[in-house]
């Protein structure tokens, strides 16, 4: 097999970066902040902490989105924001092991989901960079399938090496250089991680030479200078007939609801963050990570989705299979209550549900993105507003559910989780109301 420039191996790079966000966001940070504010502000605090996160990780895909087309080096383009998303990660997780406190948690936080926007970006655009069209759709679904590999194992291998036996280490002292001992082993698998997928994609990547601009601009400044002002009338008229075109096409509606329903369903995603405290609290059944990590354990149901993906869609097209997905989601969340009042093993059937609502809701709104483009030849830029819906519901719903949890839990500590699985399921109806609108247009 050759190596160079394969889809299975130049898309490896978002395993880490699922497993890092998910790991984080599902297991260690609802650890984390538990040990450092009383109970009752748990909720806020997780929230914020997470929404400052995604907010930078928002700067950062922006950033990088708007950059990586110009950036024109030996070494490559998409290479370089790797190499960069690496050492922030790896940084961040060696802040992280250091923290006892807010302000270096928060430093950690920051950096780490900084390097995982940058490195989500540059994964995108590898993709059309180095490929055929005739490959980019077995790359998409590498690249998808890596993303619930990640989803799957990061809060899995996470939630088992917490609060782990350290005496493996004890031969050199290493553990007693960081403070945060509890997640010392996520830690050297984090890194050891982050250092196998680095060297594997510099390795399989193999970028095209980018023409020189200041080849071009000299090659401009040649032609006769009394045309300059019908290149710049020319290239106005054009630049507004492409906006004339581009917002009064119909596609662009469709996009657009589109893109509304994607940041409804993925508000929901808080819930995860905050079924740590639940079943901590609550169910008392076994270990408080299990439930969290068999959620995402049911994302490997997605595996399966994306290589018989096709069967589905000609049975039922991508609408009728999207609303299924997410009603499959919206059944799930009142089981998380109604199943444990029978017994508090049922959990994990709840979490079971819920994760593969989810997968396949994941895998099936990727690969319609992709068929709705307004226009295809840009779409780098339509597929990161299709990244941005991520984050913005990312973050607009752990900042809002935090505050629910922790307001309603001073009435009752059930109450908190229920307020969050009631907001979830509005954000559902809507974005059913929102595919309704997308199937009639």
């Amino acid at each position: 097999m050759h190596i160079i420039n394969h889809p299975l191996f130049i898309t490896i790079y978002r395993f880490i970066t699922s497993y890092t966000r998910n790991a984080f966001q599902s297991i260690i940070l609802p650890i984390m902040v538990l040990g450092l504010v009383p109970p009752e502000l748990k909720g806020r605090e997780l929230s914020k902490l997470l929404f400052v996160a995604y907010t930078f990780g928002i700067i950062g895909s922006v950033v990088t989105n708007s950059l990586s087309d110009k950036i024109n080096t030996p070494f490559g383009r998409r290479k370089l924001l790797i190499l960069v998303s690496s050492f922030l990660m790896s940084t961040g997780i060696i802040i992280f092991l250091q923290a006892s406190d807010f302000i270096k948690l928060y430093i950690s936080v920051i950096t780490i989901y900084s390097g995982i926007s940058i490195a989500d970006s540059a994964l995108n655009a590898i993709i059309p960079d180095v490929l055929a069209r005739g490959k980019r759709e077995k790359a998409a679904k590498y690249l998808t399938f890596y993303n619930f590999l990640g989803l799957a194992l990061g809060p899995v291998i996470a939630g088992i090496l917490v609060n782990k036996d350290l005496s493996i280490f004890s031969f050199s002292g290493l553990e007693n250089i960081f403070s945060n001992k509890q997640h010392f082993l996520n830690g050297v698998v984090f890194i050891i991680l982050i250092l196998i997928s680095t060297i594997i994609t510099l390795y399989a990547v193999r970028e095209t030479a980018v023409p020189d601009s200041k080849n071009d601009s000299k090659n401009d400044n040649t032609k006769d200078k009394g045309s300059i002002k019908n290149n710049i009338y020319n290239a106005a008229k054009n630049n507004i007939k492409r906006i004339i075109e581009l917002y009064s096409y119909k596609k662009v509606k469709r996009f657009i609801l589109f893109l509304l329903m994607r940041l409804f369903v993925c508000t929901t995603m808080s819930l995860p963050a905050f079924l740590y405290y639940y079943h901590k609290t609550i169910v008392r059944f076994g270990k408080p990570e299990m439930a969290t990590s068999l959620t995402f354990l049911a994302f490997f149901v997605g595996t399966l989705i994306i290589f018989g993906q096709s069967k589905i869609i000609k049975k039922f097209n991508y609408l009728k299979s999207i609303t299924f997905a997410i009603i499959l989601i919206i059944i799930s969340i009142p089981s998380f209550y109604v199943l444990v009042l029978i017994h508090p093993i049922l959990i994990y059937l709840a979490a079971l549900l819920y994760g593969a609502g989810w997968a396949l809701w994941l895998s099936l709104t990727l690969s319609y993105a992709t068929l709705i483009l307004p226009h295809e030849g840009r779409s780098g830029l339509y597929m990161s507003f299709y990244l941005l819906s991520t984050f913005f519901g990312n973050t607009i719903g752990i900042y809002i559910a935090g505050h629910l949890f922790d307001y309603f839990n001073l009435f009752n500590k059930v109450y908190g989780f229920f307020a969050i699985g009631l907001f979830s399921s509005f954000c559902l109806v809507v974005s059913l109301l929102l595919m309704y609108f997308l199937s009639k247009d």
